[in-house]
């Protein structure tokens, strides 16, 4: 072990005299670089910035949608053929008296 402080007192005392401390490690200031992300496939329809959803096709011109399986229900899926009012019950938040969706270990973004 080595001393980080200022004085070489401590270390001395430990060590003895005329031992110096190794050198600490060098710390590289640059971070890696991260890998580019992967480009996102945009509409066909000439100049539509909007990303793909199904063949090709933003929802704007012609990507279909399915629809909730729960009789007489329009909104659109979102998991199991059912949309999130018919679809399963989510997990929540095991603080009591907090009735927010549990995001990660069991516990929402606030607790």
């Amino acid at each position: 072990t080595y001393c980080i402080s200022t004085s070489l007192t401590p270390f001395r005392q430990f060590h003895g005299p005329g031992i110096l401390p190794p050198p600490l490690p060098q710390m590289d200031a640059a971070e890696p670089p991260r890998p580019p992300r992967r480009p996102r496939r945009k509409c066909v329809v000439r100049e539509c910035p909007n990303r793909v959803v199904q063949g090709g096709r933003c929802i704007s011109h012609g990507a279909r949608r399915r629809g909730c399986a729960h009789p007489g229900c329009p909104k659109t899926v979102k998991k199991a053929g059912l949309c999130s009012a018919h679809g399963p019950a989510r997990k929540r938040c095991e603080r009591d008296g907090c009735a927010k969706v549990a995001v990660v270990g069991g516990l929402c973004i606030g607790h």
